[in-house]
C-alpha cells in the first residue's frame, strides 16, 4: 500500500548569504507548503487516485514514495513550467526541493512514474483542490468574492493582412448594416438601397487583380478602386 503523507515535517535549508531572488523563491515554496499543510482534504482527495498505483495489496510490500511527495513533486513540475524528466532533473539536482517534497534524502522518482501519476489523478479531483484553495483564499481573507478573475485562452490563427482594399470593403459592410439597422427603427433615416454585392465585387475585383502586370489590368483595378473608395464615402 502506499503511505499517504510523511512523518517528517521540516524545512531545513538555511538562506543565510544567498541573493533576494534565491530567498524570494524558496520564500514561495515555504508558503505553499504551508498551504498544503492547513488542507490536509488536498493531499486526501489525491491520495484516494494515488492508491490505484500502490505496489502490492494490503500485505505487500509499501509503495517508495507517499501521495505526499508525487503531489509536491507535480507542484513542482507545474510551478517550474518543466516537462517531467527536466523537472525530475530540478528536483533532484536541488536539495532545497527535496526538502520541499519531504523525500528524507531518498533518490527521487524516475520522471515516466511521475508521468503515470499525473495521468491517474481525475479531472475531477483538480476540481475539488481548486474548490477547496478557493474556500481556504475566502477563509483567510486572501481573496475577495466581490471581484470575478476571468482568463481568456489564446487560439493561434492566421492573420488577414489590412489591405486597403480590405479596410474599405470592412467599412462598407459595417456602415451598411447598421444603416439597415437604423432604417427598421426610422425608415426616412436611409431611404437608398445598399448594393453590397456590387461593392463586394469591386472589392474583389481589386485584391485579385492588383499584382497583375498588365498595364490594362492595372488601369481596369484603378477604375474600380476609385469606384470602391467613391462608394464607401
Amino acid at each position: 500500500m502506499r503511505r499517504k503523507m510523511e512523518a517528517v515535517l521540516s524545512f531545513e535549508s538555511s538562506d543565510d548569504g544567498l541573493p533576494k531572488v534565491v530567498r524570494d523563491y524558496r520564500a514561495r515554496y515555504r508558503a505553499i507548503g504551508q498551504v498544503l499543510d492547513d488542507n490536509p482534504e488536498i493531499l486526501s482527495a489525491v491520495h484516494e487516485d494515488l492508491l490505484k498505483l500502490s505496489e502490492g495489496g494490503a500485505e505487500g510490500r509499501e509503495g517508495d514514495y507517499t501521495s505526499e511527495n508525487i503531489l509536491r513533486a507535480l507542484l513542482v513540475q507545474h510551478l517550474e513550467g518543466l516537462p517531467f524528466r527536466e523537472a525530475i532533473i530540478r528536483i533532484g539536482s536541488d536539495p532545497f526541493l527535496q526538502d520541499f517534497l519531504r523525500m528524507r534524502e531518498r533518490a527521487v522518482m524516475d520522471y515516466s512514474f511521475l508521468d503515470k501519476c499525473f495521468l491517474v489523478i481525475r479531472p475531477q479531483t483538480w476540481r475539488r483542490v481548486n474548490e477547496l484553495l478557493g474556500q481556504y483564499g475566502i477563509a483567510e481573507e486572501m481573496v475577495s468574492t466581490n471581484v470575478i478573475r476571468t482568463d481568456t485562452t489564446v487560439v493561434e490563427s492566421n492573420i488577414h493582412y489590412p489591405t486597403d482594399a480590405s479596410l474599405l470593403w470592412d467599412t462598407w459592410r459595417v456602415a451598411s448594416r447598421l444603416l439597415t439597422q437604423a432604417r427598421e427603427v426610422f425608415s426616412e433615416s436611409c431611404p437608398h438601397r445598399f448594393h453590397d454585392r456590387k461593392i463586394k465585387r469591386l472589392y474583389l475585383y481589386v485584391t485579385r487583380y492588383m499584382p497583375s502586370k498588365s498595364e490594362s489590368r492595372q488601369r481596369k483595378v484603378k477604375a474600380a478602386f476609385r469606384t470602391l473608395i467613391e462608394r464607401t464615402g
